[in-house]
């Protein structure tokens, strides 16, 4: 299955001297000590208080919508991917516009919906996913990043309840810890997302499974190994094989996730405690 301000200050030119600051602040500290003294009466005559105009307030100003450039915004929507509802692409789809209007970079599919908490998300067979991806390319004026996470085992949207052919875990295949066999395995996977339209595969998960009992990680088989070095060879493999058929990869999730005790998913996970320096 992942841009400076400007620093310019605006002060202009009044800003005052450390002097100016020191005589002004010193006048303010000698008014106010004054207003702490007892009234004393006066022994000279009232002098008039010249009249001093105050200043006529800036009017408000409406806020108006930022004016990007039309190659800007073309190269901003490049760089979204978004997921999306719709097992056939209908033409009132919000992802519709997204795509052939605004110009995004990529949808990625699911096949669970988790907010409905619907088994039917973009996935039914391999026949209705390759016509649905199918239809989003054609949208597109730039070829479209079509995404999917497609690790093997548990994580596999297109598995064997939608009739795509089964996968092999990480895990097995780091027990296994066969390049060849791991290579092997990856390249049927990306042959499956490659007949699917999938261009991008957001795999292989490169934790180190410091924590079999991790929630997310270790205890349902996504990492490879304990062992950094075998992590490194078999994610080698995977990767070779996909892009060895057209298909590009994410590594994925963070140094020390692997040693979390927590799911992720759910919050924030803090590793600062358990992971270790191997895990870099």
């Amino acid at each position: 299955m992942n841009h400076m301000p400007d620093l310019t200050d605006h002060r202009g030119t009044g800003a005052w001297t450390r002097r100016q600051v020191l005589t002004a602040g010193g006048a303010v500290a000698v008014t106010l000590l004054a207003g702490c003294r007892p009234a004393e009466p006066s022994t000279g005559p009232v002098l008039a208080t010249p009249s001093v105009a105050l200043p006529t307030p800036t009017p408000a100003v409406e806020a108006q919508p930022l004016e990007i450039a039309p190659d800007l915004r073309r190269k901003l929507a490049q760089m979204v991917l978004v997921g999306f509802r719709g097992t056939v692409l209908e033409a009132d789809n919000p992802i519709v516009a997204d795509i052939r209007d605004r110009g995004i970079g990529g949808v990625v599919l699911f096949s669970y919906d988790v907010a409905l908490q619907s088994p039917v998300r973009n996935v039914e067979s391999p026949a209705q996913v390759a016509a649905l991806d199918a239809a989003l390319a054609e949208l597109a004026a730039e070829p479209l990043m079509i995404a999917v996470d497609q690790e093997g085992g548990k994580v596999a949207r297109f598995n064997e309840t939608h009739g795509f052919p089964p996968t092999v875990s990480a895990q097995a295949l780091g027990e296994q810890n066969d390049p060849d066999a791991t290579y092997a395995a990856a390249a049927q996977l990306a042959e499956t997302l490659k007949a699917a339209g999938v261009r991008h595969n957001f795999a292989p998960v490169v934790d180190v499974n410091t924590n079999p009992e991790n929630p997310v990680i270790g205890a349902i088989g996504r990492s490879f190994s304990a062992d950094p070095a075998i992590v490194a060879a078999q994610a080698g493999a995977f990767i070779r094989a996909h892009r060895d058929r057209g298909i590009t990869t994410t590594l994925k999730h963070f140094p020390g996730h692997g040693s979390s005790r927590s799911d992720s998913h759910l919050g924030f996970v803090d590793v600062t405690e358990t992971w270790q320096p191997l895990e870099l």
